[in-house]
């Protein structure tokens, strides 16, 4: 859980530069997906923060991350997508209220 512990120590850049290096992939757990996504937003990379979860999404839909996304559309101005992205987050909390 190295992006954990990067994270309790507030080393955002570290945890930006393993992301650049190896990515996610469906093994990658939510928790890890949010903090990769917040750690870039703090480093005022708002767009990569979207790009890291509309790749995740579709690897693993969950009602978190895509509320997250949501949140990230709305910073960014987007307020059409953000609406969208809630929805779909909504919708998989539902259907599954542990998602």
């Amino acid at each position: 859980r190295l992006v954990e512990l990067l994270f309790s120590r507030q080393a955002y850049a570290d945890i930006a530069d393993l992301y650049a290096k190896s990515g996610i992939s469906g093994a990658t757990d939510d928790e890890t997906i949010l903090q990769m996504a917040e750690s870039l937003e703090k480093l005022g990379q708002l767009n990569k923060s979207i790009h890291l979860l509309e790749s995740a999404v579709p690897l693993r839909p969950s009602s978190a991350l895509y509320l997250t996304l949501a949140g990230y559309y709305q910073k960014a101005g987007n307020p059409q997508k953000a609406a969208e992205m809630e929805e779909k987050g909504k919708t998989i909390a539902a259907a599954n209220p542990k998602s």
